[in-house]
């Protein structure tokens, strides 16, 4: 990974490499620091049955490349299954939630522009729903 006080530049993230981000099950692979705040790259994993609510990014589009498992993924009023190799564009504004199936999976995560890991961040220090939604334009519609 590159220095985290350096212009952004080429690097390489090994298989088993990326910065810890346990909120969102996995490895950040590109930070908005790495990228000039152009995207993040989320490596996650979800165990069988897990669910993220209804919510709204209203700063980032949002997509999954699905890698193992199958997902449920709700955008507006469609309902998506994605299985390996799917790809899922979730555009900012609309509410978006997902369901892992009977096996655990893993998929990545692309958010445009960077910052979601720090909302992950956040979501694992405990920050309140309010602040959350203040920091990071992230509505939770459901819990």
């Amino acid at each position: 990974m590159p220095s985290r006080n350096s212009a952004p530049r080429g690097f390489v993230v090994s298989p088993d490499g990326g910065l810890p981000l346990p909120a969102a099950g996995g490895v950040v692979l590109a930070s908005s620091a790495d990228t000039g705040g152009h995207f993040t790259l989320i490596r996650s994993h979800a165990p069988a049955g897990d669910q993220v609510p209804l919510h709204i990014h209203a700063a980032e589009d949002e997509c999954f490349y699905v890698l193992e498992g199958d997902y449920s993924i709700t955008c507006g009023d469609d309902i998506f299954h994605a299985g390996p190799g799917a790809f899922v564009y979730l555009p900012r504004q609309v509410p978006h939630g997902y369901a892992v199936g009977t096996t655990a999976a893993t998929k990545l995560i692309l958010a445009v522009p960077a910052g979601l890991e720090a909302f992950f961040d956040d979501l694992a220090a405990g920050l309140s729903t309010d602040e959350i939604t203040h920091r990071h334009h992230v509505t939770f519609l459901s819990e």
